[in-house]
């Protein structure tokens, strides 16, 4: 059933509606914006509020590309940021690709020195790999094009994501 408008609702809705497209169209690109202690489920997004996690490097026979920030929790100089992102789709304006062949490895480098816990989250999001809890691991390109995200769990300090888009070199 719906609610009898007035008015006076229908200018308060239609203000309201110009507000959220104000505030979206500042965004530049498909990324929305995660600020201190602000969740969202908007996506694709990254975590771009200061005090955010530094960008993990992805080193692989191709070059060398950093992954950007994609939800979790970050905890620094008492600042804590949060994002909850939906699964992120590739290709995308936001995430960096990764080329790689089929087989190749990829070093990931964190930019910190404890780490407790680490997956890979790829393709649909439903297929998780447990990866070695060390700052520098290496992972071997065994699926198809599509977004990866990896998670880390450090002491003290959160459970920060990264994303990218990898891209199959055929």
């Amino acid at each position: 059933m719906r609610w009898p408008s007035t008015r006076c609702t229908s200018r308060v809705a239609a203000a309201a509606a110009v507000l959220l497209l104000a505030g979206a169209a500042g965004c530049g690109d498909d990324a929305a914006q995660v600020t201190p202690t602000q969740a969202t489920t908007a996506g694709p997004a990254t975590t771009t509020a200061p005090g955010g996690p530094p960008p993990v490097r992805v080193i692989g026979e191709t070059g060398e590309t950093e992954m950007v920030g994609y939800g979790g929790c970050w905890s620094e100089d008492g600042m804590t940021s949060c994002g909850d992102p939906v699964w992120p789709e590739c290709p995308s304006a936001s995430l960096p690709d990764i080329p790689a062949f089929a087989g190749d490895e990829l070093t990931f480098v964190l930019p910190f020195g404890e780490v407790t816990s680490l997956t890979l989250t790829t393709g649909d999001g439903t297929t998780v790999t447990e990866l070695d809890p060390k700052p520098r691991v290496d992972w071997n390109v065994v699926v198809p094009d599509g977004p990866i995200v990896l998670r880390a769990e450090v002491p003290g300090r959160g459970d920060p994501a990264w994303a990218a888009c990898l891209l199959r070199v055929r």
